[in-house]
């Protein structure tokens, strides 16, 4: 199925497409613009997939308790103001 729709797009979005078929990435405008949504959309669904396995990998832990948080925390903030000559 195939939707006619009518967009505006800003100067700087048009010169955009019009620099993609220069660069051969669409034969025209329609086709820029159609591949940029395809590339976006590709873009989206990976990201996606990609936190989804990162939160179930994380899910199996290990996990550590709020006192290990705390003391690896300040242990970072030390390490990190130390050659700065900062302290807290």
């Amino acid at each position: 199925m195939t939707v006619t729709v009518t967009i505006t797009l800003t100067d700087e979005q048009e010169a955009y497409a019009r620099w993609l078929v220069e660069e051969g990435i669409g034969d025209d405008l329609q086709s820029a613009v159609k591949g940029s949504l395809y590339h976006r959309r590709a873009t989206h669904q990976s990201d996606t997939e990609n936190l989804k396995t990162l939160l179930e990998e994380r899910r199996k832990g290990p996990f550590i308790s709020p006192e290990e948080v705390e003391r690896e925390t300040e242990a970072m903030l030390a390490q990190e103001m130390a050659p700065r000559d900062v302290s807290r």
